[in-house]
């Protein structure tokens, strides 16, 4: 009788062992979803020039991936945007951005400026002259005109912002560092101050443009006014002169 027992008790262990080696059943897997668009691209853009846009897909679980939405643009005269996301700036002016995805949709406005950048070259008539007897003399005529140049260049982070190179070949050959913006109208405004020196380097005067307004016309000329004011240091002798250019093109 003890034999029996003990054999039915050793054969109960591998039952028991069984039952307790069981493995636990794995949880299931969620796909994440979309929790938001963001469009990646350029705040503001020249006239003339292109721009790529991509739309960045934010997921439940924290990641992200790059989507392929539908696009379109509020104002088309402004600029153009095909189903790659490339942007074509036709006009100034703003246009919203929307990209649609996954049934979402996000929207963005997009600055297009006024390209002024290059090499401009023409000729001004002077409309009004203030310095001492004599100097202004033959200048208040409009059938008399004088050549001018501007080289305009657009900051590479905020294309609104420009800088330029203002030359008058026959006024002593005077010249002077310019810098400003381009308005919400689409209107170059520029100022600065530049000294006068001579072959040695010593200055001879200050040269100051100031109220320069002007705006491209056909995308190829530009029309407008500025003021000049040139203090010679040396002869205690100031000249002011109000300018409005005549032709304009860009080189």
């Amino acid at each position: 009788m003890r034999a029996i027992r003990l054999v039915s008790a050793v054969a109960a262990i591998p039952l028991v062992l069984a039952c307790g080696s069981k493995s636990p059943t794995a949880p299931a897997t969620s796909t994440p979803t979309i929790s938001g668009l963001t469009i990646l691209g350029a705040d503001a853009i020249l006239t003339g020039a292109t721009a790529d846009y991509t739309v960045s897909v934010a997921l439940s679980d924290g990641t992200s991936k790059t989507g392929s939405p539908g696009w379109t643009s509020s104002n088309p005269a402004v600029a153009t945007i095909n189903g790659a996301g490339r942007l074509e700036a036709r006009s100034h002016g703003s246009t919203t951005l929307t990209a649609s995805a996954a049934g979402r949709t996000v929207s963005r406005t997009i600055r297009v400026i006024n390209n002024y950048g290059g090499t401009w070259e023409g000729s001004f008539v002077v409309n009004g002259c203030d310095a001492p007897p004599g100097a202004c003399a033959g200048m208040e005529v409009d059938i008399f005109s004088f050549p001018v140049s501007l080289k305009v260049s657009h900051s590479e982070a905020d294309p609104g912002q420009v800088t330029a190179e203002f030359y008058l070949p026959t006024f002593a050959q005077l010249h002077s560092r310019l810098s400003g913006n381009v308005t919400s109208d689409g209107r170059l405004n520029l100022a600065g101050s530049s000294e006068q020196t001579n072959r040695d380097g010593t200055v001879w005067g200050t040269f100051t443009v100031g109220a320069w307004d002007t705006i491209i016309v056909d995308g190829s000329s530009m029309k407008g006014r500025w003021v000049q004011r040139l203090t010679n240091v040396k002869l205690a002798y100031v000249e002011i002169m109000e300018n409005e250019l005549t032709t304009m093109t860009r080189r």
